[in-house]
């Protein structure tokens, strides 16, 4: 309304950018409502305010784009150094153990919500990994192994071994080439 003003700590909190900050006080002052910065003294109404508005507020956006800067400086400097960022992955042999705990606990007579909490899951979280164990428990921990790094795959068993070596026999047996048995 006219007459109102609008007080800020500093001018360039009015927006994300020069072009930000300029646009809200020229909304503001076209409806009547009046800009007052408490601790730049800027008032946007006279020309050396204006003028002082558009200095501070593009030195604003430069300290805000060299913060963004070092910020992806500094990831980078840490993806380098071998720091993963994210949720940690899980182990698959640990969600096992759990989801035999919860279902013990539900043969018991306990609810989901209540068999789910001993492990520290929520009633979803246990439900997902029920789903995913029940429908593909080969396919959900060779996803889970992927997402290791390889340094920290395990080793396969002496048994996957025999496997691949008699499916490589089987595959040449029928003709295929070396180069076809990956």
């Amino acid at each position: 309304m006219d007459g109102d003003t609008v007080v800020v700590w500093r001018i360039d909190r009015l927006g994300r950018s020069l072009i930000d900050v300029l646009n809200t006080v020229k909304s503001l002052q076209q409806t009547g409502i009046s800009v007052q910065s408490v601790s730049d003294g800027i008032d946007p109404s006279t020309k050396t305010g204006r003028m002082m508005l558009g200095m501070l507020a593009t030195l604003a956006e430069y300290e805000r784009e060299l913060i963004v800067e070092r910020v992806n400086a500094g990831i980078a400097v840490a993806q380098a150094a071998g720091t993963r960022f994210g949720r940690p992955v899980s182990d698959p042999a640990v969600i096992a153990e759990k989801l035999k705990i919860v279902r013990d606990a539900r043969k018991a007579g306990k609810t989901a919500a209540a068999a789910a909490q001993l492990v520290g899951w929520s009633r979803a979280t246990l439900y997902r990994y029920e789903q995913a164990a029940s429908t593909a428990p080969e396919r959900v921990l060779a996803t889970i192994l992927k997402e290791l790094p390889v340094d920290m795959r395990p080793l396969p068993s002496v048994a996957e071994y025999d496997e691949l070596l008699t499916l490589s026999r089987r595959t040449t047996a029928t003709g295929a080439s070396e180069s076809q048995i990956v």
